[in-house]
């Protein structure tokens, strides 16, 4: 059982404290980025990463672009078997969905608890500092808020825009829910806007994708530091 402010989330509740891991790699659309190459990349990181770090879902990005499947073919679904169509839509994690998300049911974004990120780089090493850019605003509140702190509360607000919208049933098909409408239920979140502020973004691309990983060692060189895992914390809800 989970605590949270004095809120007791117990295994089952309605409410549940939710860890989505994202595997991110730049790849800019080598003639090896097909679904089932991306799956089974998907695969070999939940079989030999740390629990901490197993991904729930893996997208394949172009280092000069901020979302997206970048690929020789695409997901014919938003989560497909895991593997999303863009940093725009992603839900929480377990949840795979079909080709749009209307009239779908499973966990909703409630809230934002924390983020990080860790670059996966060859010869079993990874990087955790300076992940993230310092935040640029114009009020003094964010301009003292800078890296994953910043981000969190950006993300935060990303949410919050789109749990508006949900309830005033005018938000876009790629950010909300449409089951819940007025109740302001936000299955498919953005986070293209953290990953572009992060290092998995420009970290360079993958030269090839044909994987051929065997043991975490070869999983590390494979990704190279062309990206790593974009771990978002939340309380999300069921629906």
């Amino acid at each position: 059982m989970g605590s949270l402010g004095g809120l007791d989330v117990p295994y089952g509740a309605n409410l549940q404290i939710v860890r989505t891991n994202i595997l991110i790699l730049e790849t800019d659309a080598n003639t090896g980025c097909t679904v089932a190459n991306a799956q089974a990349v998907l695969d070999a990181g939940k079989s030999y990463l740390p629990a901490p770090l197993k991904p729930d879902y893996i997208a394949l990005a172009v280092a000069a672009g901020t979302e997206g499947y970048h690929a020789t073919s695409t997901p014919t679904e938003i989560a497909q078997n895991g593997v999303l169509t863009s940093l725009t839509e992603v839900p929480v994690a377990g949840m795979n969905f079909g080709a749009t998300n209307a009239n779908q049911r499973g966990m909703a974004w409630e809230t934002i608890i924390g983020l990080g990120a860790c670059v996966i780089n060859a010869n079993d090493t990874a990087v955790a500092d300076d992940l993230f850019t310092a935040a640029t605003g114009t009020t003094t509140g964010e301009e003292v808020g800078t890296g994953e702190y910043a981000d969190t509360s950006i993300l935060q607000g990303t949410l919050m825009a789109a749990q508006a919208n949900a309830a005033n049933l005018t938000g876009g098909a790629s950010s909300t829910h449409g089951v819940g409408g007025a109740d302001g239920k936000v299955q498919f979140l953005n986070v293209a806007s953290v990953y572009v502020n992060s290092a998995l973004h420009a970290g360079g691309a993958l030269s090839a994708f044909a994987p051929s990983i065997t043991s975490l060692a070869t999983f590390n060189d494979f990704c190279a530091g062309a990206g790593g895992i974009l771990s978002i914390t939340s309380l999300a809800s069921q629906i």
